[in-house]
């Protein structure tokens, strides 16, 4: 099934399709005037949106009404999708606080396996990029996290939102990335990487025991700036397809991933996410994770997500130290390999960190034991 999604995505002007009498009932909820039969039809035009596409997703499109205002259907695919489970449960309503998902207007299914989500349209969404906004939704995931922290029943309640075990060792590195890194970035940042992955995987039993002892909660599960909008100051969070039990400071791990240009710009800005992240669970939670847990949380989920991620997709780069020729002189630093180094030592950084929180609990210095 998911093949045959993607290949509808790939079909220009795609919209997908909902019946007549459903949209109309979702244009109601929302309070829409007038429409009513061919002649005078309460959508006037649809138009496909880029983004909105998690698992199970067929199409997102934008619904333009007959009154000027629009809305913003979401059609998935499959028996229960976790988003439509996400907004049935309650667990997702943040009304009145900082953070939020878009307001629902109509829940829909059509067929057995048909879902229509009629979402608030919150206009283009851009990732978050200047430090302010990035702080802002640092402070509402916390509050966000510590909503449902220590809730014993939410297990038996809500299933789905337990996780499938993992499919791989999280520290493992992949065989053909020990090849590639030499040549691709300075030597000096491969024999850091290199000793890095080795302690992690040398240690990945008790950091991963450390991890599973953190307090859990509700986790939007992709948190990264481009599915986080900010309206008149409060988080909007979209697209809830990953929404599950995670530790603390998961959720804030993704927010400051790789694809976070500020962070890159301003690596002291990670300190300024942490204390608003941790300020935001306590202002909610009583008592609130410690600092030591929040931090454990935020770069385990950090180290062990993004260098697998960034350790796939090596790009194709010149060799360091590669010449030009007809100048008889070293190339220009290539922008993407001084931004792949750049995310190679914050890992690098962020795992010595991980080590350093880890040691307290687990006895040996992790960052000097022999591996």
């Amino acid at each position: 099934m998911w093949a045959v999604l993607r290949a509808r995505r790939r079909l220009r002007g795609y919209v997908g399709t909902a019946a007549p009498d459903i949209i109309a009932c979702a244009a109601q909820a929302m309070g829409a005037d007038g429409g009513q039969g061919e002649q005078n039809p309460i959508v006037v035009r649809t138009q496909r949106v880029a983004s909105g596409y998690g698992p199970g997703v067929d199409v997102v499109v934008r619904h333009h009404l007959a009154d000027g205002r629009s809305m913003i259907r979401k059609t998935l695919r499959g028996p229960a999708p976790i988003e439509v489970l996400a907004y049935q449960s309650g667990l997702v309503d943040g009304r009145d606080r900082r953070w939020r998902a878009p307001q629902l207007y109509s829940l829909e299914k059509e067929g057995t396996r048909t879902w229509h989500l009629f979402l608030e349209d919150l206009g283009e969404i851009s990732r978050l990029e200047s430090p302010h906004e990035v702080v802002t939704a640092a402070r509402a995931l916390g509050e966000f996290n510590a909503a449902h922290l220590g809730e014993q029943t939410l297990a038996t309640r809500f299933p789905w939102l337990v996780p499938p075990p993992p499919t791989h060792s999280t520290f493992s590195q992949p065989g053909y990335a020990r090849r590639r890194l030499t040549g691709v970035v300075d030597d000096k940042i491969v024999t850091r990487v290199r000793r890095t992955l080795a302690v992690l995987h040398a240690h990945r039993g008790t950091l991963s025991k450390l991890y599973s002892a953190l307090p859990v909660t509700v986790c939007h599960g992709d948190a990264n700036t481009a599915n986080m909008a900010i309206r008149d100051g409060v988080l909007v969070l979209i697209d809830w397809a990953t929404c599950r039990l995670a530790p603390v400071g998961t959720d804030l791990a993704y927010l400051l991933g790789l694809s976070n240009r500020a962070v890159l710009d301003q690596p002291s800005l990670v300190r300024e996410c942490l204390d608003a992240y941790r300020q935001g669970m306590a202002a909610v939670a009583r008592p609130a994770p410690t600092e030591q847990e929040i931090e454990l949380g935020y770069r385990h989920r950090c180290v062990s997500h993004s260098f697998r991620r960034l350790l796939n997709r090596l790009p194709a780069m010149p060799v360091v130290g590669e010449y030009d020729p007809q100048r008889d002189a070293p190339l220009a630093p290539d922008p993407q390999q001084t931004r792949l180094e750049a995310h190679l030592t914050r890992l690098c950084d962020e795992s010595d960190a991980l080590l350093s929180h880890a040691e307290g609990d687990a006895g040996p210095d992790l960052t000097t034991s022999t591996v």
